[in-house]
C-alpha cells in the first residue's frame, strides 16, 4: 500500500462499536444543527479492513497518480480548514477502499457489508458533496465523489446477487 494512502486511511480512529472518534469541537466547527448530519459509523467490513490491512500492510514510498482522489485531498487544505469534513471524507474513503479490496481479493468478506451500510455510505457521500460544492476550492472533488455515490448505489442493488452467488448469505 502506498505510504500516503496508508497514513490517510490510518489517521481517523474508530472505537470498538465502529464509530468515528471525533472531538465535539472538530465536529461542531463544520456541522451545524440545521445541516444534514453524516452518520459517523463504519461497516464491519471497513472496520475489519482498517484493523487488519491498514496497520499490517507494508507501506511503500511510491508516487501516487495526481488524479488519485486521496492524493488530491492530501494536497488540499481541507484537513486544516475543515477537520470535520476531512474526517468524514476519510471515513468514506476507508469504506470504498475496503469494498474495493473485498471485491478484488476476498469476496467472502462481503458478508460483513449490509445494504444499510451501503445506504449510510451513499448518504455520507451525498452530504459531503453538498458541503464541498459550497466552496470553490473543493468543487473539483464533487464529480468524483458523485461517481462513488452512484457506484455504491449500483453495488448496493447487486449485493444480494453477489452474496448469494458466492453463498455468503
Amino acid at each position: 500500500m502506498n505510504y500516503a494512502v496508508g497514513l490517510y486511511l490510518t489517521y481517523p480512529q474508530y472505537d470498538s462499536g465502529r464509530n468515528l472518534i471525533i472531538s465535539e469541537t472538530e465536529y461542531n466547527a463544520d456541522f451545524t444543527n440545521e445541516d444534514k448530519q453524516p452518520e459517523l459509523k463504519i461497516s464491519k467490513l471497513a472496520y475489519n479492513y482498517w484493523k487488519t490491512n491498514i496497520y499490517t500492510n507494508e507501506l511503500t514510498f511510491t508516487q501516487l497518480d495526481n488524479h488519485y482522489i486521496i492524493e488530491q485531498f492530501l494536497e488540499s487544505d481541507i484537513m486544516s480548514s475543515h477537520p470535520g469534513y476531512d474526517r468524514v471524507i476519510k471515513m468514506c474513503m476507508l469504506e470504498l477502499s475496503a469494498l474495493q479490496y473485498c471485491m478484488a481479493n476476498n469476496t467472502a468478506d462481503i458478508e460483513y457489508m449490509s445494504t444499510s451500510d451501503m445506504d449510510r455510505i451513499k448518504s455520507n457521500l451525498e452530504i459531503m458533496c453538498d458541503y464541498l460544492a459550497n466552496y470553490d476550492k473543493y468543487q473539483k472533488f464533487v464529480p468524483r465523489l458523485r461517481e462513488f455515490e452512484v457506484s455504491i448505489g449500483y453495488l448496493r442493488n447487486q449485493l444480494y446477487f453477489i452474496s448469494t452467488a458466492t453463498n455468503y448469505r
